[in-house]
C-alpha cells in the first residue's frame, strides 16, 4: 500500500525519479532495516543493561549502609519516645514520611519499568509497519519518530538507575553527620527516579 501511494504521488507530480527511488531504493532499504531492527534493539538493550550494571555496582553497599544507619536512627527515636532524657532524635513523623516516600518511589519505579518493557515490545512490534512507510516520503518521518522513541525508552532504564544510585549514595550518607535532611533528600531522589 505504501509503494502504491508513493507511485500515485509520483504519477500526480509527474516525477519518474520519485517512482524509481520508491521502487528500487526505498523498498530494499525498508526490507533491510526491518530485518536488522530486532537485532539492533536487542543489542541496544544489552548495552544499556551493561551501562546500568556499571552505574549500579556500588548501590548495594550504599543501601546496606543506609539501612544500617536507619536502624541506628530508629532506636534513639524509640528511646526518646519512651522518655529517656538526654537523647535527641528525629521525630517519628519525619521517619515515617521518609519511609513512605521511599516506599511509594519504589512501587512507582517497579510500575515504570514494567511499562517500559511493554512499550519496547509494542514499539518493536510496529517497526516493520513503520519501516514500510519509508517507501512513501509522506510517511517517512514516522520511522524517525519511532526510532527516537525506542531509543528514549531503552535509555530510560539507565537514567532511572543513575538517579537511584545517587539516591542510594545520599541515603547512605545520612547518619554520618547526623543530618536527617539527607534522608529526606535521598527519599525524594528515589521518588524522582520514578
Amino acid at each position: 500500500p505504501m509503494l502504491l501511494a508513493s507511485i500515485l504521488q509520483g504519477v500526480i507530480r509527474q516525477d519518474v525519479g520519485h517512482i524509481l527511488k520508491s521502487a528500487f531504493l526505498y523498498v530494499p532499504l525498508a526490507i533491510f532495516v526491518t530485518g536488522i531492527a530486532v537485532t539492533v534493539v536487542g543489542s541496544a538493550l544489552d548495552v544499556t543493561d551493561g551501562m546500568t550494571q556499571m552505574v549500579s555496582q556500588g548501590m548495594g553497599g550504599d543501601m546496606q549502609a543506609f539501612l544500617t544507619k536507619v536502624g541506628a536512627v530508629y532506636v534513639p527515636a524509640q528511646i526518646v519516645a519512651a522518655g529517656t532524657p538526654g537523647q535527641t532524635a528525629t521525630p517519628l513523623f519525619v521517619l515515617f514520611l521518609g519511609a513512605l516516600v521511599t516506599a511509594v518511589g519504589g512501587f512507582l519505579i517497579f510500575i515504570e519499568l514494567l511499562i517500559r518493557d511493554a512499550a519496547i515490545y509494542v514499539a518493536v512490534l510496529f517497526l516493520p509497519l513503520v519501516f514500510a512507510g519509508l517507501v512513501w516520503p509522506a510517511a517517512a518521518p514516522w520511522s524517525k519518530r519511532l526510532v527516537e522513541t525506542i531509543a528514549a525508552i531503552i535509555l530510560s532504564k539507565f537514567v532511572i538507575v543513575a538517579v537511584l544510585s545517587l539516591a542510594a549514595a545520599g541515603l547512605a550518607a545520612t547518619g554520618d553527620q547526623g543530618q536527617f535532611q539527607l534522608l529526606l533528600v535521598g527519599s525524594v531522589l528515589f521518588l524522582l527516579a520514578a
